[in-house]
């Protein structure tokens, strides 16, 4: 699972390289804060970073005109995470966008974020470290938020400074299963050999007026309704160190691509969970009572923000029936889509993709899930 999603991570980083390059470094300084209101490890020091990406801004003029030039960057990062005997430090290496939300000048407001592979030096071990409630693996996913203010230093050279909030955790992939969240304040500095300034992504035409920019070989034959199916599996446990199990899921039902940007969608999720069915086998309940609780029906709309190859896909939803171990009625998935066979401009009908999700119920993540799926 961790290597398809490093692999979304390079394929990601590919799609746009063929834009213009822009280097960065960074320092932040940052807190651990506490989930837990009692019981929780102290944290005893400050959680600075330091972070090297390198970006890239497209230089395809119709794509640029649909989209902006938002710098798609990597970054390589070392964080500590506030207490080295029980929390560590973490390495990543995460892929993501950042958009100019005000026209270029000497100064400038960006805003963006990243995804992506974080390895956590010392997670939870019943016998060395069992005093860690926030993190059960190594490979954990990472996730980043963050908001800048940028000068324009020199032609090509940006100083700047931002507030992020960072979140490590293994989508309940291995319990213990919590998280680790840090809020940081950070400094930078970026050079950028862009021939322009970024264009201001907020201004640009999403609507399907602008087709007329394309290229003669992309397909103008727009369908705003498309139906998708969906294969999906994943990996979960029923306890800390226990045995993991597989958990199976199929939907379908109708998108529609609200303008070049956005793609909305609304379908039923059958999902089947091996793990309740194996643990409830485990402790004498009948076979035939444990695959009916192990069984579960969602409705499910959800948003696509359409980058190119690239969507990011929020969903939320509603369970029609019960099952075992239930959290809640709400289910909510959160990922990635990559399209490999998509231009770069979101088309053609048949839409073909490789997903990456956190599944979880409201905001508690349950299982780390990868799919495959066509919108006809």
């Amino acid at each position: 699972m961790y290597r398809v999603w490093l692999t979304l991570v390079l394929l990601a980083t590919a799609t746009l390289a063929h834009g213009q390059l822009a280097v960065e470094v960074q320092y932040g300084l940052g807190r651990h804060i506490p989930i837990l209101a009692e019981g929780y490890p102290d944290i005893v020091a400050n959680s600075p970073q330091w972070t090297v990406s390198v970006g890239y801004r497209s230089d395809e003029a119709q794509w640029s005109q649909l989209y902006g030039k938002p710098l798609w960057h990597t970054r390589l990062s070392y964080q500590t995470l506030g207490n080295d005997q029980i929390f560590g430090s973490a390495v990543g290496l995460s892929t993501g966008l950042l958009f100019d939300m005000t026209p270029s000048g000497r100064w400038q407001l960006t805003a963006g974020g990243t995804l992506g592979l974080a390895y956590l030096d010392r997670p939870y071990d019943v016998v060395d470290n069992a005093t860690n409630p926030s993190i059960g693996t190594h490979l954990n996913a990472m996730a980043t938020l963050e908001a800048r203010v940028v000068l324009l230093y020199l032609p090509g050279v940006r100083l700047g400074a931002a507030l992020s909030a960072e979140h490590y955790s293994n989508s309940d992939y291995s319990e213990p299963n919590i998280g680790v969240n840090i809020a940081s304040g950070r400094v930078f500095l970026q050079l950028d050999w862009s021939d322009e300034p970024p264009r201001f992504a907020m201004a640009v035409d999403t609507s399907y007026a602008v087709i007329s920019i394309l290229p003669p070989s992309v397909d103008r034959n727009i369908r705003l309704w498309q139906p998708y199916l969906r294969l999906s599996g994943g990996l979960t446990e029923r306890g800390i160190d226990g045995p993991k199990y597989a958990v199976y899921g199929v939907g379908g039902g109708m998108s529609y691509r609200h303008s070049l940007k956005h793609r909305w969608s609304l379908g039923i999720d059958y999902i089947f969970d091996r793990s309740a069915q194996r643990f409830q086998e485990h402790i004498g309940v009948p076979s035939d009572e444990a695959r009916r609780e192990s069984r579960r029906l969602a409705l499910m709309g959800g948003h696509e923000f359409v980058m190119g190859r690239i969507g990011l896909v929020t969903e939320v939803g509603l369970y029609f029936t019960d099952h075992y171990a239930r959290r809640t009625i709400i289910p909510t998935r959160l990922g990635l889509q990559f399209y490999p066979l998509q231009s770069a401009y979101g088309y053609p009908h048949y839409q073909s993709y490789i997903g990456l999700y956190v599944h979880a119920y409201s905001g508690e993540a349950e299982y780390p899930e990868l799919a495959v799926g066509v919108a006809f």
